[in-house]
């Protein structure tokens, strides 16, 4: 059973002096998020470059105008940035800041209070875990990314019973990346899953018809060639730029991949049969290893295989396993399972805290080996023991 309200002023007084060291800790990644965003939010630029130009009338995919930093979410994702091209740099970074702390402090109360099956977590597990993930945050703040919205959005709303307006809201948050897309197989228990996916395909039609008409003046040919083209801008030129499916930075299976067998990474096929593969094992991974538990258990389970299938999986992509941390290690000392404690606690420090900042050579080493995809696919493990139904 999760939290009542009712239980609100005993979970104050029991846990008042950890509880206050939440809210400081969460505060203080608010700040670093807001901070780096404003000082860097290099991805974030992208959004509000593209949307600022775009009024101008040039277009969002086009390589040659904007280089490897060019937009590459799908068309409908564009309408969600464009009130920021309407604002100028200092304002739209804030705002943006301000929708970053605020998914954190989202994140944070969801999972204070509980979610079903799952227990309402102490306070002093979440402190000690998002410590664990400062890296994590720092890294989603350089780059303004969108992780935080979206893990935010997916645990607010329940995939399964939610209105088709919700279900709408979280298919576009995961949408925004196309191998984003894996956590809503949990949705196909949904009652009428098929009318409420046609519904949504025609909601992303039509929001992108600004792209569609503005952009490319009804030439559907020349968004979907722009479009592809985009999605590897940056990546077959790797000697020459910081983005690529294999540096230490990109840590999910499809660069492990890449980086241990003979594909090759300039070559779009090879990239595209990596991703399949990598696909195919998590999705088989999850769905046997949770064939028997709670639907919030699975869906907990969903978001943190999540960045085990992305092409382009950097350290902030991993903050989608914290949920299942925090609620596995509230689980496992609840029952006084210490030796699965330590393993989320040894997990989280594989995927947060090994880096070549941290570690040197040998964090370096680990980097490209894809030391986070492990230690996210060993605590699932133990997250599936310790809440099996």
């Amino acid at each position: 059973m999760g939290f009542m309200p009712q239980d609100f002023p005993t979970l104050m007084k029991r846990y008042r002096g950890p509880l206050i060291l939440l809210i400081l800790v969460t505060l203080g990644l608010s700040a670093v998020l807001m901070g780096r965003t404003l000082s860097r939010g290099d991805d974030f630029l992208v959004f509000y470059r593209v949307a600022q130009r775009f009024w101008d009338g040039v277009r969002p995919y086009d390589s040659v105008t904007y280089g490897n930093m060019v937009f590459k979410y799908p068309p409908w994702i564009l309408p969600l940035f464009l009130p920021f091209g309407f604002m100028d740099p200092l304002t739209a970074k804030l705002i943006w800041g301000f929708v970053e702390a605020g998914s954190l402090f989202a994140i944070v109360i969801r999972i204070h209070r509980g979610i079903g099956r799952l227990p309402a977590v102490r306070p002093a597990i979440q402190a000690f875990f998002l410590l664990t993930f400062f890296a994590l945050f720092g890294s989603h703040g350089m780059t303004g990314q969108i992780t935080l919205l979206v893990l935010a959005l997916a645990l607010w709303i329940d995939p399964v019973r939610s209105s088709f307006a919700k279900f709408f809201i979280l298919a576009f948050a995961f949408s925004a990346k196309l191998t984003t897309l894996l956590p809503l197989l949990h949705s196909v228990k949904r009652k009428k899953i098929i009318l409420n996916v046609l519904g949504v395909g025609a909601l992303f039609i039509a929001l992108s018809l600004p792209i569609y008409f503005h952009s490319y003046r009804g030439h559907y040919r020349a968004l979907r060639t722009e479009w592809s083209a985009a999605l590897f801008s940056g990546t077959s030129d790797v000697d020459r730029v910081r983005i690529g499916f294999t540096t230490r930075e990109v840590q999910g299976l499809p660069s492990f991949l890449l980086r241990e067998t003979g594909l090759d990474e300039k070559k779009p096929r090879d990239v595209l049969f990596a991703i399949s593969v990598s696909t195919a094992f998590i999705v088989g991974f999850w769905i046997f290893l949770s064939r028997r538990l709670k639907p919030e258990v699975q869906w907990i389970g969903w978001l943190a295989v999540l960045p085990a299938v992305q092409p382009l999986a950097w350290f902030h992509v991993f903050l989608f396993t914290y949920p299942m941390l925090v609620f596995g290690a509230e689980e496992a000392m609840k029952n006084l399972r210490w030796r699965r404690v330590i393993g989320y606690g040894f997990c989280a420090l594989l995927i947060g805290a090994v880096t070549a900042k941290t570690m040197g050579a040998a964090g370096s080493r680990l980097e490209f080996l894809s030391v986070k995809l492990w230690g996210s696919l060993a605590a699932i493990c133990i997250f599936r023991k310790d809440l099996q139904s």
